[in-house]
């Protein structure tokens, strides 16, 4: 199997064996001694050991590393020195025999390999695949692509050696990892254990990593742009949640989490322009986060809810607020354009590789002007974090006062680089982390969210790897653009398939995110089956709203036949109460007759009768009789009347 992944997986199990990222390179470097059969090592001169070590492990040990590993082992009494000559000592090397680890890694190692291998035959075009020692590139490739993620702050950026890998192979390997995370746990631990093995040895290139151990409790943290545009959901579900996951332990660690006034400016303005753009219908290409807007399917709406919200966002998050300090003490002031510049060519070193890179004059002519206002607002936020810290040069990370952190690895390298220079020494705490260096602090320290947060950082890559890159979607938008000046799409598809999330995704897709293999014909080909593919979504669309029309209706003549009983029965009730009640009333109307009858046929016999109970029956018989004259002397009419005005307030009451 490779020897440098191999490695990687090895520095992760040492590592788990409690030890620290030091003598996690013990076992390694005593299996190289046994190997070469090496009896002495001249610490002056280790590069004879460090083509042993590489030829091994396949892992590129720079020499004041190297020169640190083998000082732990001398302290272990596995060399004894003389005159700067380090003679093995025999005695105490015992190699410890990993060969069963080591049988299980390349187990899980060359099932991954057939895994792979079978996802590629399934999934890339015919002819396209890859043998074990390609793959295994790819992997290393897709490793070193985030060496500064953590070793920013280190003399060197990689102990990986070069690795190259075509950019559909690195793709494949992204599109293969997110298909499979939720149902292969062989596959997620095993790239997690390299991911820690990887991280692990890239501690090893800082000269001294341990004034960056200790709590980050009072600590001032605070985050850049791009990592509050990932809590609100611009940049895609997994790196939200890798945020949000950085976030809590910061808050765990009881660190303070701030958000400058400069950056909450330059956040609202991005989702602005997000917002505008997005309406306007006409911008892939225009900034990154435009891009993630139409990748991740966020629309104008989405974006106002966030702005509407962002302040009680920020608070439920835990991110105050606070103000860059002023100039007015100008000894705290640097040079921030001695400090632009930096950043600029940091830029050139980190991302052009292996290219050759330019002069400052022509970096600078070359610049975008949204690229220069990015990095002027950057070099602001720099300038202030110098002025939180009030001159002082801190030696741990408990003295560090304010931390700005970023997602790019570019920054934190230019602002190392800009401080060395200033402070004039290279063991101070920068004034500038990644977010993925600070995460690996915190877990560096806490191994048990080592697993947790590697695993959140894998997807997040895994999901950035397959997302286009900034050249394929120029090649694309130019051939779009010869479509429609051939006539073959009109205006409104070619705005469509510039801004619609599912024409972006097929585009990933189809091209394997190469953009040496989309050309013309692979435009028109993804043209029609987009085409085709939304006919079918509406068609799908169309379906499905006509059968929740249907539902509706259903449920509507459900709830309709429902009131209608409902109605039914309360009439039913409210009827038998007003029969009762007018038959009630005819009933006593009868009485009040019989009984004023009784009392004037009464009075006319018993001289007994008072004149005042006469009086009283009378009129009563009186008022009855013209009742009943003007109702007919009906039962029914006078039921009727009693019997609907019960009705009435019977179900008025029920209604209330």
């Amino acid at each position: 199997m490779n020897r440098t992944i191999l490695s990687l997986a090895l520095l992760k199990v040492n590592w788990s064996k409690g030890v620290d990222y030091i003598d996690c390179f013990l076992p390694l470097l005593i299996s190289t001694i046994v190997a070469n059969k090496t009896e002495t090592i001249d610490i002056k001169d280790v590069s004879v050991f460090k083509k042993d070590i590489l030829k091994e492990y396949g892992l590129d040990l720079p020499s004041s590393a190297l020169i640190t590993i083998l000082n732990r082992a001398k302290k272990r009494d596995y060399f004894k020195a003389e005159n700067g000559i380090y003679h093995v000592n025999h005695d105490k090397i015992n190699l410890d025999d990993n060969s069963k680890v080591r049988s299980e890694i390349d187990r899980a190692y060359n099932y991954i390999i057939k895994e792979i291998q079978k996802f590629i035959s399934e999934h890339a075009p015919d002819g396209i695949s890859f043998s074990d020692d390609e793959i295994s590139e790819g992997l290393l490739a897709f490793l070193k692509k985030h060496d500064a993620d953590i070793s920013f702050g280190a003399g060197n950026l990689s102990i990986l050696p070069k690795a190259e890998a075509p950019e559909k192979l690195r793709y494949l390997i992204c599109w293969f990892v997110v298909e499979n995370w939720e149902s292969n746990p062989i596959l997620v631990n095993y790239l997690k254990d390299i991911s820690i093995g990887h991280a692990l040895s890239s501690l090893i290139l800082y000269d001294e990593f341990s004034p960056f151990k200790g709590k980050l409790e009072n600590l001032d943290i605070y985050l850049d742009t791009p990592f509050i545009l990932s809590l609100l959901g611009i940049n895609g579900e997994q790196r939200t949640l890798l945020s949000e996951e950085i976030l809590n332990q910061l808050k765990n660690d009881k660190a303070n989490v701030y958000i400058l006034q400069t950056t909450i400016n330059e956040v609202l303005n991005n989702l602005d322009s997000c917002k505008n753009t997005l309406k306007k219908g006409n911008g892939i290409a225009q900034s990154l986060s435009v891009r993630m807007c139409i990748e991740n399917n966020i629309r104008v709406e989405d974006i106002e809810q966030m702005m509407a919200d962002f302040y009680s966002k920020m608070e439920s998050l835990g991110i105050s607020e606070n103000q860059v300090p002023d100039y007015e003490d100008y000894d705290l002031v640097i040079d921030e354009e001695k400090l632009f510049d930096t950043i600029i060519e940091s830029y050139e070193y980190v991302n052009r590789g292996e290219k050759k890179p330019r002069t400052l004059e022509k970096i600078k002519n070359s610049l975008p002007d949204h690229i220069e206002r990015t990095i002027r607002r950057d070099v602001k936020v720099l300038s202030g974090i110098y002025r939180f810290r009030k001159g002082k040069i801190p030696i741990s990370i408990k003295d560090s006062k304010a931390i700005f952190v970023t997602t790019s690895s570019a920054l934190a390298f230019a602002s190392r680089v800009f401080e060395n220079k200033l402070n004039k020494r290279n063991d101070a705490i920068p004034t500038c982390f990644t977010d993925i260096f600070l995460s690996t602090l915190i877990w560096i320290q806490n191994p048990l969210l080592a697993d947790k947060i590697n695993k959140r950082r894998i997807l997040s890559d895994c999901y950035a790897g397959i997302s286009p890159s900034e050249e394929l979607i120029k090649q694309y938008e130019t051939e779009l653009k010869k479509l429609e000046e051939r006539g073959r799409i009109n205006n409104s598809t070619y705005l469509t398939l510039r801004t619609h999330h599912v024409a972006i995704q097929m585009l990933s897709t189809k091209s394997l995110g190469d953009p040496e293999l989309f050309s013309g014909e692979s435009t028109a080909q993804l043209v029609n089956q987009f085409l085709d593919r939304m006919t079918e979504e509406e068609r799908t669309k169309r379906i499905e709203v006509e059968s929740i029309n249907l539902s509706l209706q259903t449920q509507k003549e459900q709830l309709e036949n429902s009131i209608s009983i409902r109605k039914h029965r309360l009439n039913e009730r409210a009827e038998k109460l007003g029969v009762k009640i007018s038959n009630l009333v005819l009933w006593i109307f009868y009485l009040l007759m019989f009984i004023c009858l009784f009392v004037g046929i009464a009075s006319l016999i018993f001289k007994s009768v008072s004149l005042t109970a006469q009086i009283v029956s009378f009129s009563i018989l009186a008022l009855l009789t013209i009742f009943g004259f003007s109702h007919q002397f009906s039962a029914e009419s006078i039921r009727k009347p009693v019997l609907n005005y019960i009705k009435k307030k019977y179900l008025n009451f029920l209604e209330k």
